[in-house]
């Protein structure tokens, strides 16, 4: 039996996706998707434009022990 000699200093790794990526499921929330609660109607009155994200996709993990593991977060306020 033969092998086939590797880089010594390679490794095994996943692409860091970015925060980029992990955000083309999240959009500005919309004022119809704040639904009327008062808690995020005044809040998204006090911070910069477009910082509560509505997510439209489950949240996958890439990391860690739960890799592969989807979180329910569709549909939620971020």
């Amino acid at each position: 039996m033969t092998t086939t000699p590797t880089n010594s200093h390679e490794k095994a790794h996943a692409d860091n996706m970015g925060a980029h990526t992990l955000l083309q499921g999240c959009k500005p929330a919309t004022e119809e998707q704040l639904a009327g609660d008062l808690f995020l109607t005044k809040l998204c009155s006090m911070v910069e434009p477009e910082r509560l994200l509505f997510s439209t996709d489950n949240t996958t993990i890439y990391y860690g022990e739960q890799i592969g593991k989807t979180e329910p977060t569709a549909n939620t306020i971020q």
